[in-house]
């Protein structure tokens, strides 16, 4: 059987190294409730992709227990759930798609898994993204009086 291949028009570029840590523009672009490989408990995992810098397109995951035998994994998950609504400005969900595509800051750092020994990326705080021309459609905005005493 005949192959041509050629790689000039091939990016062999590293695309899947770690990210180096710090602060990222993303939006959840994928949500879906897991079951645990025990099968007793469940968990989110949501998918995140950044949305500009030289990083653009890349993707992180990211897990939150929300049930599980151990009572201190559930408390980190649900801890760290609450986090990621708060930034993206919910109080609560019914659907995992009420999470996709709001724009938030990730702040990315690296940790070492336990099963191979690798260095890995993960979101260590997430925070509300400020509105920008790209993602929002902004409105002039009237002057606002200032009533707070501080």
């Amino acid at each position: 059987m005949e192959f041509t291949f050629s790689t000039s028009d091939v990016d062999t570029s590293d695309n899947y190294g770690l990210l180096p840590k710090g602060d990222y523009i993303a939006c959840a672009v994928a949500a879906e409730v897991k079951t645990t490989k025990s099968g007793e408990g469940q968990f989110l995992e949501v998918r995140f992709q950044i949305l500009e810098g030289s990083y653009k397109g890349r993707t992180i995951f990211d897990r939150y227990n929300f049930k599980n035998p151990s009572a201190e994994a559930e408390k980190i998950g649900k801890q760290q759930l609450a986090r990621f609504l708060e930034a993206i400005g919910k109080q609560h969900i019914r659907d995992t798609q009420e999470v996709i595509d709001i724009p938030l800051v990730l702040s990315i750092g690296t940790t070492t898994r336990k099963d191979n020994g690798e260095d890995t990326n993960r979101v260590v705080k997430y925070s509300k993204s400020s509105p920008v021309a790209s993602y929002t459609q902004q409105q002039p905005q009237s002057p606002q009086v200032n009533n707070k005493p501080w």
